[in-house]
């Protein structure tokens, strides 16, 4: 047999060595799929040796608002030493983009470009109204770099996060307490001729008072905003704020005081111009 021939049965002989190799011991290093519920243990990939912890770190604590952006970090602790690893994200709802280093999308699942680190970070926004709750899944994969199975360790994890609910806004004052919005449908008596509401939209309204008995006495008047001041006259800042002066029954916001009293009322930089 010539040189020529024995080169091609060292070639062949090489073909089928590759061949034999399973495609995870290639595919890995550069990424991996479809364990972010299952981890990496068996099947040739790596140790049976689940003893790292995954941490996934950026969900929102208060539950998740549709359509938002969350930057997520993943990563891990235990296993063996060194910089060296791997990981696979998935969730049940969202999308995520804006890979960082190391990092890559694939089939929409978020997983390593290489063994080069073992913190990594993607982007996640989040789904639309009335999605339900979202699980993510992350595997995690800490390798000593000795090219073998021996020595890794890996761990899988997962959490849940929540759609935030609209909550309703606590601090509103009631009226004449101190500076600040009333509740809606709030009712003010009105003993002027003409007063003048300011609604807290920036808007104001006037109203004629109503006289419901001979002792000249004003009945309640409903509105259907809020309510924040009975004003005179109003002007608008340079800032954007709105001033005011006026009075009502209930105290003059702003100032805190119970008596009927003039003075200048600042509903702040809220109001639209």
């Amino acid at each position: 047999m010539g040189e020529k021939g024995s080169r091609h049965i060292a070639l062949l002989l090489l073909l089928l060595l590759v061949l034999a190799v399973p495609q995870d011991a290639f595919a890995n290093s550069a990424g991996k799929t479809g364990r972010s519920d299952s981890g990496c243990g068996g099947t040739a990939c790596h140790s049976n040796t689940g003893t790292v912890t995954p941490e996934l770190s950026g969900l929102p604590g208060s539950g998740y608002s549709a359509g938002a952006v969350y930057t997520l970090t993943m990563g891990g602790s235990g296993g063996p030493s060194g910089t060296n690893g791997g990981f696979n994200l998935d969730a049940s709802h969202g999308a995520f983009s804006n890979p960082g280093s190391n990092t890559q999308i694939l089939t929409g699942e978020v997983t390593h470009s290489n063994s080069n680190s073992r913190s990594w970070t993607v982007d996640w926004t989040a789904p639309s109204s009335g999605s339900g709750d979202v699980t993510f899944y992350l595997a995690v994969n800490f390798v000593n770099g000795n090219n073998g199975n021996d020595g890794d360790a890996w761990g899988y994890s997962s959490w849940t996060s929540s759609q935030a609910t609209a909550s309703t806004n606590s601090s509103l004052n009631q009226a004449g307490s101190e500076r600040g919005s009333v509740f809606s449908n709030s009712v003010f008596e009105l003993n002027s001729g003409s007063p003048t509401l300011v609604l807290d939209n920036g808007t104001r309204v006037t109203f004629a008072s109503v006289n419901t008995n001979t002792s000249n006495s004003s009945s309640p008047v409903y509105t259907s905003d809020d309510v924040v001041s009975i004003a005179g006259s109003c002007a608008i800042l340079d800032n954007y704020s709105l001033r005011c002066t006026g009075v009502n029954n209930y105290g003059q916001l702003g100032l805190g005081s119970f008596s009927l009293s003039n003075g200048t009322v600042d509903l702040g930089n809220r109001m639209a111009a």
